[in-house]
């Protein structure tokens, strides 16, 4: 039988290390807390997970999943982690600075991926803030503020206001009792139920709402708008999509749809009121209601339904306008 030379060998040796099974280190800490607390996490990498629970506790967990290169290197790697997680009255907190990886062009060199996931008390705040990767929420009775600079964020029922940005991934909500700011460069943003007002804006994809009580705002470079139902104002404006919205009440306040780049549709209560001023280079205009304008190009319309009230301003230069009853 062939034997490899040493030298081989030892090169075989190295290469099966540097390629090991991953190593699993985590770190859990319990706290015992009161409901209206906040627990605030600082990372500047890793997903984090919350999730609400009838205990009077706060139970963290950080997982740090290494792999590739030996177990030195990955060893040094973690120790080099500046990780605190402290209690201050009823509020809990996390600070994570993991040092900054080197990678080799053969892929070799030690990696760790963070996760932090938490339970806290279902009437709780959250304040999360990580620079690479997703936040998810799937329900809590209080304030949540998350930032990412690099994925997703999703929420489920959330009792209380939601801010969320990030720079590099969607957001997703399912429903919440309060004011809604979503903003991301890179993604799309779903919003279920509202109770509440509601800002949106994205640079890369579509927006769409099922109910909002309250006014809305809307603003994308890269996709379509659509509102399902809405009690409140819209402002809504988009330069690659359309527009659709449906008005369940008498808009209390001025409102105003254009788009770049597709049609707009609109459907109020057969008793709105309202002073219609639209407009279209690129398609034309149909309205349900009786305007004493008559429609001779079909590309502008300037009149009042229902005897006039706060302005509907639409706006499209690549599509068709549809006004319709509800």
């Amino acid at each position: 039988m062939n034997q490899l030379p040493l030298c081989a060998t030892l090169l075989l040796t190295a290469v099966i290390s540097s390629f090991a099974a991953p190593a699993d280190t985590t770190v859990r800490k319990s706290f015992t807390v009161a409901e209206g607390g906040t627990l605030s996490i600082e990372s500047n990498r890793g997903s984090i997970n919350v999730t609400s629970t009838d205990a009077d506790t706060v139970e963290v967990e950080v997982l740090r999943t290494a792999k590739k290169g030996s177990d030195s290197e990955i060893e040094k790697l973690l120790g080099n982690h500046k990780l605190s997680i402290a209690q201050s009255g009823n509020d809990v907190t996390v600070h994570s600075d993991f040092p900054q990886q080197k990678f080799s062009i053969l892929g070799s060199s030690p990696q760790v991926h963070l996760t932090f996931n938490v339970k806290v008390p279902k009437k709780y705040n959250l304040n999360l803030e990580t620079a690479g990767g997703s936040i998810s929420v799937p329900e809590i009775q209080g304030e949540v503020v998350s930032q990412t600079s690099g994925g997703n964020l999703s929420f489920g029922k959330i009792t209380g206001s939601i801010l969320g940005e990030t720079s590099g991934g969607s957001i997703s909500i399912q429903s919440c009792n309060g004011k809604v700011i979503a903003e991301t460069s890179g993604g799309s943003i779903k919003i279920g139920e509202v109770q509440g007002d509601v800002t949106s804006e994205t640079s890369g994809g579509s927006i769409s709402m099922s109910k909002v009580q309250g006014n809305v705002v809307a603003e994308t470079s890269g996709g379509g708008i659509q509102i399902d139902g809405v009690t409140g104002s819209v402002v809504a404006s988009t330069s690659g999509g359309s527009i659709k919205a449906k008005f369940l009440e008498q808009p209390p306040a001025d409102c105003t749809l254009e788009t770049s780049g597709g049609s707009i549709e609109v459907r109020l209560i057969e008793s709105a009121k309202m002073t219609i001023n639209a407009e279209t280079s690129g398609g034309k205009i149909h309205t349900d209601f009786p305007v004493g304008q008559k429609l001779q190009d079909h590309r502008e319309l300037h009149s009042e339904i229902n005897g006039g009230g706060p302005a509907l301003n639409l706006e499209t230069s690549g599509g068709n306008i549809h006004i319709s009853k509800l």
